[in-house]
């Protein structure tokens, strides 16, 4: 198998669910616009019409990895169980650039990696909170949802929440953290409960 670094730079990880792919236009979108950004010639395909053609599981949570470059792409599916998140930590990310989905990951896990005994980290650029190591974020107070307004990545999920008015962006800094009950990690395999 060839080194999917190196091959396929960027990946969009789509959540497979009793046989649908949840939030498929959202991923179709972000995949155009990244590759149109990250190559100068891209040869695109349609996802929904991809999948359509594949023998996938009819029933359980799986994690789809499709991983692209400007002419090629493989993809991967793995099952999936969802996490609990009940700790969290601040870290500095102000190095950070993650508007792509790369799949090169390795300064999100040297972030990660300083989390102690908490369970995920918040990356904190500019002095504000903007996603964690796997996901976007979102913060609850009473019955209204807020999330960072300039994340790392633009998640799938989040955009989807957004559009249909389930959550408000705010700028959230490290000492406003007391004003929130709850914090919720969202991707496209995490939505919000």
């Amino acid at each position: 198998m060839p080194n999917t670094l190196d091959q396929f730079p960027l990946f969009e990880t789509l959540c497979l669910e009793n046989g649908i792919i949840a939030n498929l236009s959202q991923h179709q979108y972000r995949y155009e616009q990244t590759a149109k950004a990250c190559f100068a010639k891209a040869e695109l395909i349609d996802l929904a019409s991809f999948f359509a053609k594949q023998r996938l599981p009819m029933q359980g949570l799986f994690r789809l990895k499709f991983a692209y470059s400007a002419t090629a792409y493989q993809w991967q599916i793995f099952p999936y169980q969802r996490r609990q998140f009940k700790r969290f930590v601040c870290v500095n990310g102000d190095h950070l650039d993650y508007r792509y989905k790369w799949t090169n990951r390795q300064a999100l896990n040297a972030l990660f990696a300083k989390r102690g005994i908490a369970d995920e980290i918040l990356i904190v650029k500019n002095g504000l909170i903007t996603d964690c190591s796997i996901g976007n974020l979102v913060f609850q107070q009473g019955n209204r949802y807020f999330t960072p307004r300039i994340p790392l990545l633009a998640g799938t999920q989040r955009a989807s929440l957004l559009v249909k008015g389930k959550l408000t962006t705010a700028d959230i800094a490290p000492q406003n953290l007391t004003d929130f009950e709850k914090i919720f990690v969202i991707n496209a395999l995490n939505p919000l409960p």
